[in-house]
């Protein structure tokens, strides 16, 4: 819990802080007016790799700091960029790889606070079609990426961090993405369990806790399980950031603050 309280009150109000060019006379003066500072953090999911910020929200951190936070869904990594550089977001919480590849494009944002450093979207499949497929949570990782082609996968949408997986673990065995499955995108998680059970999509990648519901409710298989590092390439890679402007950080001089 220490660890979490001081993510929230260190990188998080550093980094969020509004009212002024320190963080220490922002929230001073916040106090003193008893007004707290608006910040609006655009979440691409609803999922267990933003638990800092549920965190920080539920025990008052935010509150604590002259922050009145609120958390959107945004449906996807993309849509989180697209709030925060088209101003409806100050902060997005979203995948790093996400972040990294808008920098090669010439959009001035950047990640400044890592929330789980560990790459934590996992794929799963229903059991019936892993039975039909032959394969099992043992087979190895060329046989389950194998399995996957002609299946429809289900992901939050085009260009984000689970259609990015997706097309990466296919790629790797020389399959086509746009022509060797289907991939589905549903944008909230709560489109994913619905058409899971209906058969509409065979498999889907996503984090807790919609896979462990999917597993338990929906007879699901855990079928890759990268939050344990069953992909070797991926164990240990930062997943999802806080992110924000570039000109954001400089107008407020949060570089001076750190």
């Amino acid at each position: 819990m220490r660890r979490v309280k001081t993510f929230a009150a260190g990188l998080l109000t550093s980094m969020l802080l509004l009212s002024a060019c320190s963080a220490e006379k922002s929230s001073n003066e916040a106090e003193k007016k008893g007004k707290a500072e608006k910040i609006t953090i655009a979440q691409s999911s609803s999922s267990l790799l933003f638990t800092p910020i549920y965190v920080a929200q539920e025990k008052g951190f935010f509150k604590e700091e002259g922050l009145d936070v609120e958390v959107t869904i945004a449906g996807g990594s993309t849509n989180v960029l697209s709030a925060v550089v088209g101003g409806g977001a100050e902060v997005g919480a979203t995948g790093l790889s996400v972040v990294m590849d808008v920098n090669s494009k010439g959009q001035d944002v950047q990640a400044f606070a890592s929330l789980i450093n560990q790459y934590a979207s996992n794929v799963v499949i229903r059991k019936d079609v892993a039975q039909k497929l032959g394969v099992t949570e043992d087979s190895s990782i060329d046989e389950k990426i194998m399995a996957l082609k002609g299946l429809s996968i289900g992901i939050t949408q085009p260009g984000g961090g689970s259609d990015r997986l997706v097309r990466h673990l296919l790629k790797g065995q020389n399959l086509n993405p746009d022509k060797d499955a289907t991939i589905v995108p549903l944008g909230k998680a709560e489109a994913v369990l619905p058409a899971f059970k209906n058969n509409q999509i065979q498999a889907f990648v996503f984090s807790s806790p919609t896979t462990e519901q999917a597993i338990t409710s929906y007879d699901g298989m855990l079928f890759i399980n990268l939050s344990k590092g069953e992909m070797k390439e991926l164990d240990g890679f930062t997943h999802s950031t806080l992110l924000t402007k570039k000109d954001f950080i400089k107008k407020k001089n949060l570089y001076k603050q750190n």
